[in-house]
């Protein structure tokens, strides 16, 4: 009777597993077309893309990781699939659940015109996680190359400079295979205004998570406020300082086009060091981005009064 009943509970079981995958799998792990995902970013991501097809005049590179246009795997280490999009842009979608994406690009700059190309996707044994690979986007800005060796012919040897991209403190950032272990005593961030209504302001937080915050001009309020933020979110701008290679930092970065803003951050360590950063067109590196985005996060989350 046992052997009988055997082969039917193997397929019982068989099917609940495969129809419990098809359940919880999130609606990336579905996409297999670039019609399927076109609709998907209009439908879920932006809506204002249902205008403009995202694979239409690629700049994807015909030489890198074949000729795919989209690559799933799960970039933020959550458990659930994300997507790798590479068309007229070169974004990520990541999947926080309960049918949440965060949209990031890797093109950056004013009009997103700083240009990337995905050459490769690496992985690594993430030591966060030892059952997880740790997923690494090399990229390249176009145009972005130097030259190594000039001979007397007038010959040169050009090189192309990468950028090895993880996903972590819910943003793209430069990979660090050894971060610092500093500690911050203060941070401020402040910004001068650009051609515009950029908002002008002066962010810092204490060691202790006190907040003042200065909103001089085209912010939601006007005036010096007093808060407090929590230990995850005071650990997070450690971990992030830690993480971006502090001591690699230039403190002046620069694009090349005029009527944008600059973002002078200041950080300092408990061990008595002091970095400052002017950053005019808030695209330094991906790591500065990344804790601006943070502290932006502080400023909107705040009910400031």
């Amino acid at each position: 009777m046992h052997s009988r009943w055997q082969p039917r509970m193997r397929l019982i079981v068989i099917l609940i597993i495969g129809f419990s995958h098809h359940l919880f799998a999130n609606e990336i792990d579905r996409l297999s077309t670039l019609i399927e995902v076109q609709k998907f970013l209009v439908e879920k991501i932006e809506g204002k893309w249902s205008n403009q097809y995202i694979f239409s005049d690629s700049i994807k590179g015909k030489d890198y990781l074949s000729e795919n246009n989209f690559f799933k795997i799960d970039l933020d280490q959550n458990g659930l699939t994300d997507l790798i999009v590479r068309g007229i842009y070169l974004f990520i979608i990541t999947d926080h659940g309960n049918g949440t994406y965060k949209l990031s690009f890797v093109d950056r700059g004013v009009f997103l015109l700083n240009k990337y190309r995905l050459f490769d996707i690496w992985k690594k044994s993430n030591p966060a996680n030892y059952t997880r690979e740790l997923p690494i986007l090399v990229v390249n800005r176009i145009g972005n190359q130097t030259v190594t060796s000039t001979y007397s012919d007038g010959s040169s040897i050009v090189e192309l400079k990468f950028d090895s991209l993880v996903f972590k403190f819910n943003d793209l950032i430069e990979y660090n295979a050894t971060p610092d272990n500093f500690e911050i005593e203060e941070l401020t961030i402040s910004t001068i205004g650009c051609y515009g209504a950029c908002p002008v302001f002066e962010l810092t937080i204490q060691r202790d998570r006190t907040v003042a915050f200065n909103a001089i001009q085209n912010n939601n309020v006007t005036g010096k406020f007093n808060s407090k933020i929590d230990e995850k979110t005071l650990t997070a701008l450690n971990e992030t300082v830690n993480y971006m290679k502090l001591n690699l930092l230039k403190e002046r970065y620069k694009v090349n086009w005029t009527d944008d803003q600059t973002i002078i951050t200041k950080i300092k360590l408990t061990n008595g060091v002091t970095k400052e950063i002017s950053d005019y067109g808030a695209i330094g590196t991906f790591g500065l981005t990344n804790l601006y985005n943070q502290l932006f996060e502080i400023i909107n989350s705040k009910k400031w009064n």
